[in-house]
């Protein structure tokens, strides 16, 4: 059925769920699974109008290591289990568009990921990275709660 599933994550608990589902589908089916963890080139900094937040130097630090921490748990969680799995840390602006890149280049054909991520002041301006990739992707995506 489904050979290599994209499961995404922002190292969030609502995201951990979907993995677990994700990994859990990956081994049912006998499928492998790219993980796949998006993060900004300037983490926290926002910008709503004339206000712009500026993160310190020290946020991208923290992200990328956060993305590290949360992909090589997914790796390890996947290998003991029998399956096969790929990480992916992508550094993008638009977290959709990178999900559903990689879709393609990695010949993904699900994608598992959260019904939503971060909240607050960034979500309204990011805009719903979940609604993005259900509205554009070409292959099934499994929204989980």
């Amino acid at each position: 059925m489904y050979k290599r599933i994209l499961i995404a994550t922002d190292g969030s608990k609502l995201a951990a769920k979907a993995v677990i589902e994700g990994v859990k589908l990956a081994q049912a089916l006998k499928s492998e699974i790219v993980a796949i963890m998006v993060t900004s080139a300037d983490p926290g900094s926002v910008v709503a109008g004339p206000i712009v937040i500026i993160a310190p130097p020290e946020a991208l630090e923290e992200t990328n290591a956060l993305a590290r921490r949360t992909l090589d748990t997914i790796a390890e969680g996947a290998k003991k289990l029998g399956i096969g799995c790929e990480v992916v840390h992508v550094t993008s602006e638009v977290p959709f568009r990178a999900i559903l890149d990689t879709t393609a280049d990695k010949a993904c054909d699900l994608i598992v990921m959260a019904s939503h991520g971060h909240s607050g002041l960034k979500a309204v301006v990011l805009g719903s990275v979940t609604m993005n990739v259900l509205t554009q992707s070409t292959v099934p995506v499994l929204v989980c709660r």
